[in-house]
């Protein structure tokens, strides 16, 4: 049984995580080496430097998204898939009852015993925090889309995390054709390709015009890949590489204005302790091609930090400056994002 919207309970994810340990054991040495979603030793980074590496070979991509994956697997064949790589009865027997067991609805958690309230049985999706979710999702496009792209088209490249995939082709009239087979495939196994967010994306600009406004950009993992200028030896080359999207530094703006930094009261180390494990994380992820990626936020911060220098030591701006360039010189290591953007 199931709590709320689909969440299992603490017994469920300790059983879910035995039962995903045995099956990665079945199912990690078959999954495609492009498929680099929640599997061990695997990341997000392998995604994108893999996609970085293409589009440096391959003009054209094409941007699939799925519409509400997670929501919309079809129970029966999932087990079919499950079955076909683990024969063991008693791992069927276990995963079909997590996919199918009832969740309970708010009427019978408020009157605190559950079965007393209304219950649904659904008939598709995987359990919303599940341990074993991830594993299940990536079998079932491990069958539906990996499989069918080595089986089709063992010569065409793409890289797939989770449900976010990019394929790599050469001409336009290819993509085209790949993405009306894939629409179908994808139907037939009960999906639904987004119409909207899945495009072919051309890299290069048009041959009869040569703007740079023709060269088209594509998202992945919160990253976009964009034409940049980069030095090699030889000279200046343009090059398709990944940099944090506009969503992706809005989302940690947003993030950042809602600590209300300048409201902290105590010391400055208030403020670091509470930032820092932030920051540390979204330059490991978004910094992870070039340092200086996020330093346009790293500023923004700097600001944020003068906004409490005014509100708690009653400084102003040139005050407030002073004072954090000298903290900056004494302790150059207080603030993660230090580093790469100093105080002033």
């Amino acid at each position: 049984m199931q709590l709320g919207r689909g969440l299992p309970t603490l017994l469920d994810r300790i059983a879910q995580q035995v039962v995903r340990v045995h099956l990665e054991k079945y199912l990690e040495p078959h999954f495609h080496q492009n498929s680099y979603g929640y599997g061990p030793g695997k990341s997000m980074h392998q995604a994108l430097s893999r996609a970085k590496f293409n589009c440096r070979q391959y003009p054209y991509v094409i941007t699939l998204d799925i519409k509400s994956y997670f929501d919309t697997i079809p129970h029966d064949k999932l087990l079919k898939a499950l079955q076909f790589y683990c024969k063991e009865k008693w791992v069927s027997l276990y995963v079909s009852r997590w996919l199918k067991s009832g969740i309970v609805n708010e009427d019978a958690r408020l009157n605190d015993k559950v079965g007393q309230g209304s219950q649904s049985q659904p008939l598709s999706g995987t359990p919303q925090g599940g341990v074993i979710s991830p594993l299940l999702a990536n079998l079932y496009l491990h069958v539906v889309f990996d499989g069918w792209m080595q089986q089709n088209y063992p010569g065409i490249r793409f890289e797939r995390y989770a449900d976010d995939i990019i394929i790599h082709v050469r001409r336009e009239q290819i993509a085209q054709s790949i993405l009306n087979k894939l629409q179908k495939r994808f139907t037939e196994c009960g999906l639904t390709i987004h119409p909207t967010k899945t495009k072919v994306v051309s890299l290069v600009r048009s041959p009869t015009n040569r703007s740079v406004e023709e060269v088209h950009t594509f998202e992945m993992g919160g990253f976009v890949f964009t034409p940049q200028w980069v030095k090699e030896e030889g000279g200046w080359k343009l090059m398709i590489l990944p940099s944090p999207s506009k969503s992706a530094k809005k989302s940690i703006m947003d993030k950042i204005r809602s600590l209300r930094l300048h409201t902290r009261t105590g010391s400055i180390y208030v403020v670091a302790n509470l930032l820092n494990p932030l920051v540390r994380g979204w330059q490991n992820y978004y910094c992870h091609f070039i340092k200086r990626d996020l330093n346009d936020l790293w500023r923004f911060v700097n600001r944020r930090l003068e906004k409490w220098c005014k509100w708690n030591k009653r400084m102003n701006l040139y005050k407030s400056r002073r004072w954090l360039n000298k903290l900056y010189k004494l302790q150059p290591g207080l603030f993660a994002h230090w580093s790469v953007c100093p105080a002033y």
